[in-house]
């Protein structure tokens, strides 16, 4: 799949950018616990997104690292750990223990 094209109209709508992270993060890495880093980041996306030339290289750096510390880079996401699912069906317990 790859990368894809570049959004023609990157949405500032704060409710877009949410669902874009949400769906751009691997799945299992976010939880509750979460949800303030993840309004604060998307928050600075809006105001990136609105004015891209005022914002300041500090708030890019800060979006960067939050986003980094999410796995929404690559050499982060090799260090981003997903729990197990804690519900392991009966024939996954027989499996591994052949």
């Amino acid at each position: 799949m790859g990368i894809g094209k570049a959004p023609t109209n990157p949405s500032v709508s704060f409710a877009d950018v949410w669902d874009e992270v949400v769906d751009n993060i691997c799945t299992g890495v976010l939880g509750n616990s979460d949800r303030l880093h993840m309004e604060i980041v998307c928050h600075l996306i809006c105001q990136f997104r609105l004015n891209p030339e005022e914002t300041s290289a500090a708030k890019v750096l800060i979006i960067e690292k939050m986003l980094g510390k999410l796995g929404m880079n690559p050499i982060d996401r090799i260090r981003i750990v997903v729990p197990e699912d804690q519900e392991k069906k009966p024939e996954d317990t027989y499996f591994t223990s052949l």
